[in-house]
């Protein structure tokens, strides 16, 4: 826009500040385009293509391109009373069906003068349960109670050394002698007692935490690294665990089980007995019917804490009833010894350090044994107490030693419709320790039985409460075929969605080897009475290629090494004189650890000459009778609704061995926890082929949960959080922030790359694949047994 000369003359005055108008809004308008295209660069620098930022005016398009509810999966997951066919076992878990439990609340205090910050405690439990009759008792009716009802244990109450154990003792009786619900005064009632007792339960208790050992456990005051609460249980009348601790008590009111108080009270009266005599509980038959169980809710339902410390929010929606800790009975310095001020002053002036802390809890202590009657034992049985004493004989107040557990495996009620019990191993037991999650997620991601303690149920890679879970999607997608659809779980763990599918009355074949996690979910079955539902089989699944055959024997040799390097650590920790003799050992066993684990990332070729192969093509392929191949193991005439595979990075060699399946009957469903770190440490070297496959084998409808759909959702919605519309960072760690994301992503074919890519080197990523080659038949099943459905429930509704 330049102006000649010529062009000055006074006829062309106004058409040139016109024109020099029209040329400042140009310049305007190019410096606003490249501003608005140098900030697009550096969004898709920042974000990716794949990882795309929410833009004004996309989100309601790019949410819908991204968010996947999988709602097809789920259509009868609201109807899941209707799944069990048995009219019994459906009003059996009907909060409005006749409990065996009486509708009586019992509550108590030292006398009537109860604080005014108790009283809106005690008001939700009349609010929530209007139908209850609430019993109070102050501590002269409880004198007067076990007087009268229970004169054989009257002495040994009045001789209990603290009116915190004499109220423990009477918690016990009154549910023994009248039944019902036993509620500590300080607790909040959340949700109706009706909606979580079943028509047949006999008692119900709660898990109020777990630890990894002993130390941390006795830090935080607690006597079992698995404990059980009793500031609330409920039961009826007669139950044999409630007479069981009684007698205890009765028997041992003056023994003393420890050199501090506190402790001795937890011993004797408190958590740590119950915790031993509940999980010593049979389930033994009633008169009239039906047995004396247990089940113990998950650690949400009774045990979250007010200040949300590990890990539960107390406003989470599956809390039940809330403790408030108000009371505090605890004597100041009960946790040290009562008897040597010496030992006091030296655990005091020792805690100034770290290094000093670590000695403490570095010494190995002799211990003193005494049975459950107080009398000295010589070798440890499962009824002793260990009293940890000094060289000089003295009590040494320090030490960390707990009982042992009664069992190593432990039942959770899952939090399912309906419940059953699942058997669970110890924190750290289960193969997948807690991992915390990248910096855009918002929980720790818990192995299975920590997440099922805790919570009651278990999602791969993501926060168990968030909606719609794995199982939901998995378990209700049978739901819409054949009632003769079975879902196959391979490396099934202790059992979850086996178990779950059972519960709706589905068949599932269930695949484990690991010695532990079978024997929990054997006994699983066994308790819930499900052994015409679920089948579980000792066997390794892979492929019989020559490939396999040498994975395979890497994985075996490499387990045999980590399994001698554990042994050299426990032998460490006991101060055996064997550790001397393994010490010589130790240097090569390592190198042989990282030389096969190393040898598992490289190239076929160097892996072959490694074990002796000088020529691939003439392996011979020879493994156990115990790997076999999923084709061989599944008959022709067993329909297939959903296939789970969790096989730590063998997920290639799996379904490579049911191929057949795969192409001639292939399962609706199709669930993998994909870990590509691990594949590719199992030999397969292109994680993404797997993906191709199942794509060419017609599952072309996929979704995906975990790490990866997080972060595609975070990065989506990054500009308004920036603006603080959806997303604050005070609230980034709870879980309801959590639950405001998609639990679930679609995924393309193109796609698979970068999933790959980005997946988690240790959580997994679930896939979820929907075979869709024959859409038409599998909705005119779903439609059958849908009108099935609803004809059973027009026969069996009251």
């Amino acid at each position: 826009c330049k102006i000649t000369e010529s062009e000055t003359s006074e006829s062309y005055i106004q058409w040139l500040r016109s024109k020099a108008r029209i040329c400042t809004s140009l310049s305007i308008w190019r410096t606003l385009a490249t501003f608005i295209g140098i900030l697009a660069v550096c969004h898709v620098l920042s974000c990716g293509i794949f990882f795309y930022l929410r833009m004004p005016g996309w989100q309601k398009s790019l949410a819908e391109h991204m968010y996947d509810d999988i709602s097809q999966l789920e259509q009868l997951h609201s109807q899941a009373s209707l799944l069990v066919q048995s009219e019994i076992l459906r009003q059996q878990y009907h909060h409005e069906a006749p409990k065996l439990i009486p509708k009586i609340i019992h509550q108590t205090y030292k006398n009537n003068l109860i604080p005014s910050k108790i009283l809106p405690l005690l008001q939700t439990w009349r609010e929530f349960n209007p139908e209850y009759e609430i019993r109070f008792y102050d501590d002269s009716a409880c004198t007067h109670f076990v007087a009268t009802e229970f004169p054989e244990y009257i002495e040994a109450y009045r001789l209990l050394p603290k009116d915190v154990e004499r109220a423990d003792f009477f918690r016990y009786m009154v549910v023994l002698r009248h039944g019902g619900v036993y509620a500590d005064i300080d607790t909040e009632c959340r949700v109706p007692v009706d909606t979580f007792v079943g028509a047949t339960d006999t008692l119900v208790v709660g898990w109020e935490n777990e630890f990894a050992g002993d130390e941390e456990a006795f830090s935080r005051h607690f006597v079992r690294r698995r404990q059980i609460l009793q500031w609330l249980f409920l039961g009826v009348p007669g139950h044999p665990v409630l007479r069981s601790i009684c007698d205890h008590i009765a028997t041992h009111a003056t023994t003393q089980f420890s050199n501090n108080t506190n402790r001795d009270t937890l011993e004797r009266t408190g958590p740590g007995v119950w915790t031993d005599m509940v999980l010593r509980a049979k389930a033994l038959p009633r008169e009239g019917g039906g047995h004396w169980g247990v089940r113990i809710l998950p650690r949400v339902a009774f045990g979250a804490h007010p200040t949300g410390v590990d890990g539960i929010s107390p406003t989470s929606p599956l809390v039940l009833a809330l403790h408030h800790f108000m009371g505090s009975w605890k004597v100041s310095g009960g946790w040290k010894n009562r008897k040597s001020l010496e030992t006091i002053f030296r655990r005091w002036s020792l805690e100034g350090t770290d290094k000093n802390r670590d000695m403490i809890m570095a010494r190995k202590p002799n211990v003193a044994l005494v049975n459950l009657d107080g009398k000295p034992m010589r070798s440890p049985t499962e009824k002793q107490i260990v009293v940890p004493t000094s060289t000089d004989g003295k009590t040494d107040v320090d030490s960390s030693k707990l009982p042992a557990m009664v069992t190593d495996i432990f039942p959770v009620s899952a939090t399912w419709e309906p419940p059953f019990d699942i058997m669970v191993l110890m924190l750290g037991e289960d193969g997948e320790l807690n991992i915390e999650r990248p910096t855009n997620s918002l929980a720790p991601i818990e192995g299975p039985s920590s997440s099922i303690t805790n919570w009651g149920t278990f999602h791969p890679g993501v926060h168990p409460t968030r909606r719609p879970g794995l199982a939901e999607a998995m378990i209700g997608s049978l739901g819409g075929h054949k009632r003769s659809a079975v879902l196959v779980d391979v490396g099934a763990g202790v059992g979850f969605f086996s178990l779950a599918a059972a519960a709706r009355g589905h068949r599932a074949i269930a695949f484990e080897t690991r010695a532990k996690h079978l024997r929990a979910l054997k006994s699983s079955v066994e308790r819930n009475g499900f052994g015409e539902w679920l089948t579980v089989h000792e066997y390794d699944i892979g492929s019989s290629s020559k490939e396999f055959c040498i994975v395979w024997q890497q994985r075996q040799q490499a387990s045999q090494v980590l399994e001698a390097r554990r042994l050299i650590k426990e032998a460490n920790e006991v101060g055996d004189s064997a550790a001397d003799a393994i010490e010589r050992f130790r240097s090569m066993i390592e190198e042989e650890v990282d030389d096969i684990t190393g040898r598992m990332f490289g190239n076929q070729a160097e892996l072959d000459q490694e074990n002796g192969f000088q020529d691939h093509n003439e392996i011979v392929c020879s493994l156990p009778e115990k790997v076999k191949q999923l084709s061989e193991l599944i008959p022709n005439d067993v329909e297939i609704g959903a296939l789970k595979l969790s096989v730590r990075g063998m997920e290639g060699w799996v379904l490579e061995g049911a191929e057949e399946i795969m192409t001639k009957r292939p399962p609706p469903i199709v669930v993998l926890e994909l870990r590509p770190t691990e594949m590719k440490a199992q030999g397969w070297v292109q994680p993404q082929e797997l993906l191709d496959r199942m794509w060419k084998w017609g599952y072309t409808d996929i979704s995906h949960s975990g790490p990866v759909c997080d972060e595609r959702w975070h990065n989506i919605t990054l500009a308004r959080h920036s603006r603080h519309q959806i997303y604050s960072p005070a609230l980034e760690s709870t879980v309801e922030t959590a639950l405001n994301q998609p639990t679930w992503c679609k995924l393309s074919k193109l796609l698979f790359p970068i999933l790959i890519q980005r997946a988690h080197p240790s959580i997994p990523e679930s896939l979820l694949f929907h075979h869709l080659t024959r859409p038409d038949m599998l909705e005119q099943e779903r439609l059958v047994r849908l009108a099935a459905l609803e004809r059973n429930a027009s026969i069996i509704s009251p």
